[in-house]
């Protein structure tokens, strides 16, 4: 659980399989959840922009991004909707690794999402104060 300097948002990240083949879609799943006892503001335009992911390759080195990926990560939001996730309330999402990142080699990856959002300062009122909730380590093995 991620519960540091006040922070009250627990990434849980798995993948959604034990391994994949280099040919099909490697997706993981993201639990946010708010271990806390105030509401919490989630920004949201797509699980592919609103998370930070770091895919790392089996040798330790971070994997670059994708043609598709670093289009995403330097687009323009015009628009970005709030979710509330209230005390002990959870969403569930899910982030399409090989859309984002070149992962063609056999091995074992690492993956790791971490995100922002805010959280209420007061207990009365609609002050709200961003922070970042970091993910736990998740394996990726990827065969030919």
């Amino acid at each position: 659980m991620v519960k540091t300097d006040g922070r009250v948002l627990e990434l849980i990240l798995t993948p959604e399989k034990d391994s994949f083949t280099n040919i099909e879609t490697i997706n993981v799943r993201v639990i946010c959840k708010n271990v806390g006892v105030t509401d919490l503001s989630i920004p949201q335009v797509s699980p592919e922009f609103d998370y930070d992911v770091t895919v790392k390759d089996p040798q330790g080195k971070i994997v670059p991004l994708s043609d598709w990926g670093k289009q995403i990560k330097n687009r323009d939001i015009f628009r970005r909707t709030h979710t509330i996730i209230g005390p002990g309330e959870e969403i569930v999402e899910k982030i399409d690794l090989d859309q984002l990142f070149y992962l063609f080699v056999p091995g074992e990856y690492q993956v790791s999402v971490s995100r922002p959002y805010d959280m209420k300062t007061h207990s009365t009122g609609s002050n709200f104060a961003r922070a970042r909730a970091i993910s736990n380590q998740a394996s990726v093995s990827i065969r030919e």
